[in-house]
């Protein structure tokens, strides 16, 4: 029951109105594919899920197994990208492990130099920002969240 209420009050926290706006259109490459590349205004028309992380965060890799299962809940609706920073030497491991967990739904990019942290101000992972089907922020978290958290988020940002 306790636990029922502090995780109310954390969903009420984090669904306050943040200051709405557009955020800046980026093109990175796939981690899988680098050939690809692919931009935020791609997916405009669904709720967005971009999640900041690294492979040395273990609440990181733990968070996006939870995004990979809330993509597939949600195939049409949302779109839960992933964008890495990685070193060079740090790909290998994170392909490897991406494997490893079975992450398959959602997309991973690499920012390499990270640029796309820097210029949304991510200071620390796991670090997510949710945005509306028309490209605008709507909230964001930082720190791991739960599952039932994450959903609750993203079935109140879908109304």
């Amino acid at each position: 029951m306790k636990g029922k209420i502090l995780a109310s009050l954390l969903l009420i926290i984090l669904l306050l109105p943040s200051e709405s706006k557009s955020l800046q259109d980026f093109s990175l490459p796939s981690l899988m594919d680098p050939a690809k590349r692919f931009s935020l205004s791609e997916f405009k028309g669904k709720l967005i899920l971009l999640n900041f992380w690294t492979i040395g965060c273990p609440y990181c890799r733990e968070e996006l197994t939870i995004l990979d299962k809330v993509q597939s809940l949600y195939p049409e609706d949302v779109k839960v990208i992933a964008v890495l920073y990685a070193t060079p030497k740090e790909i290998k491991i994170v392909k490897a492990w991406i494997q490893q967990a079975n992450i398959r739904n959602i997309l991973v990019l690499l920012d390499s130099e990270g640029s796309i942290f820097n210029s949304y101000g991510v200071i620390a992972v796991p670090y997510t920002v949710v945005i509306s089907r028309n490209g605008e922020k709507l909230t964001e978290f930082r720190g791991a969240l739960p599952e039932e958290i994450i959903i609750s988020i993203v079935e109140k940002s879908l109304k």
